[in-house]
């Protein structure tokens, strides 16, 4: 099984020139990272610009030289192959583009969270921060029955000893043993060994989202001081409230119904009620603030909307090849190369006008039996 974090210092940089190069020479021991970057600093941090130059480097070097250069924490998913080869050169663009590249070199998705960020399946990759804020929603909720030192504990953040050679049901154990938590059903952590990794200090639903997520599961109290391991939902969602100002009520309301024409969103006379995922309510949030771009650059496919009039009859696999133009990865799982040739060479007839990309891709795929998904920075075709 591959393991999710393996680092080596593969990186020479100088902040003062336009680019850096990623080399593969010796396996010199890794230094210690001083200051983690998290919350604001963290996201002033994959602001900063820098170019990047990599020839023939393993994922894993790539984003060890990423992270001993800029002071983030990046964590490899256990399914993704930490020793594929890596070609990237990259113009001088923010540290989140250059993470979003390499995400999308390894057919995966970004979740940039308050204390890291995770290279990750798509799916895994989009659901990881809501799953993590259903976690720290449960433990608020249920904060009157758990025993007292467990409240005080899962509130404070602790650094995980996660080093060389850790199996992650053990490493999820200990880790909830030192928040005075037990674990009722660990055996559905399969055993699997994993690399050493350096992470901040992070709060127990944190480093919980962070472990189990990598196997699709998540927990849930039994009781004052234990848990058991329970499924991820297959499109976990957060019900928040908003109340947009009374002067721009209108305005938001009408920016939010553009943006995502298809969310629920319950409007009473000063209240909205929306249940979704947390990058969702982070635009919606950014949209209030006046503040959307931010949350809605250039990278996320999340806010891609499509124009065009395919009312003729066009090819999907000229759809596809006009999306890739214009930066948008596809991958496809589950279908064999004769199966999706003869897919793409079928004709598709729609015209769709500032349709949010998924929408548009399940119009193109519809029939079948594709299930797409859309993350920051990628797009997964899946077929089962």
């Amino acid at each position: 099984m591959a393991a999710p974090i393996g680092f080596r210092k593969h990186i020479s940089s100088f902040s003062c020139v336009v680019f850096c190069i990623l080399l593969t020479i010796g396996s010199p021991a890794r230094a210690q990272i001083k200051e983690w970057r998290t919350g604001e600093t963290l996201s002033k941090a994959l602001l900063q610009k820098r170019s990047q130059l990599a020839e023939g480097v393993s994922l894993r070097a790539a984003v060890d030289g990423l992270q001993q250069e800029t002071g983030i924490a990046l964590i490899l998913d256990r399914r993704i192959d930490p020793s594929s080869a890596q070609s990237l050169t990259t113009g001088l663009v923010t540290v989140r583009e250059n993470i979003a590249q390499l995400a999308r070199l390894a057919k995966a998705g970004m979740s940039v969270t308050e204390h890291l960020v995770v290279i990750a399946p798509p799916v895994a990759a989009r659901r990881l921060k809501t799953v993590i804020a259903l976690s720290e929603e449960h433990l608020t909720e249920n904060k009157r029955t758990l025993a007292p030192t467990v409240t005080r504990a899962v509130s404070r953040p602790r650094v995980v000893p996660w080093n060389s050679g850790a199996e992650p049901r053990e490493l999820f154990v200990s880790t909830a043993r030192e928040n005075g938590l037990t674990v009722d059903n660990a055996e559905l952590i399969p055993h699997d060994i994993w690399a050493e990794a350096q992470l901040p200090a992070l709060p127990f639903a944190v480093a919980a989202g962070l472990i189990l997520n990598q196997f699709d599961l998540t927990f849930e109290l039994t009781g004052p001081a234990s848990i058991k391991l329970i499924p991820v939902p297959e499109s976990p969602t957060i019900t928040r409230n908003y109340r947009p100002p009374i002067r721009r009520r209108d305005e938001i309301k009408a920016t939010w119904t553009r943006m995502f024409p298809s969310l629920p969103i319950e409007w009473t006379r000063a209240d909205a009620t929306v249940s979704a995922d947390v990058e969702t309510h982070e635009i919606l949030q950014a949209v209030i603030d006046g503040k959307p771009e931010p949350v809605t650059t250039n990278d996320s496919l999340k806010t891609r909307r499509v124009t065009l009039d395919l009312s003729q009859g066009v090819a999907r696999g000229a759809i596809l090849q006009s999306l890739k133009q214009s930066k948008i990865p596809l991958t496809f799982e589950g279908i064999d190369q004769q199966k999706l040739n003869q897919l793409l060479s079928e004709s598709v007839k729609l015209t769709v006008e500032e349709m949010p990309l998924d929408q548009f891709l399940d119009k193109v795929f519809d029939g079948t039996g594709a299930r797409t998904s859309v993350t920051d920075t990628s797009v997964l075709v899946e077929f089962k």
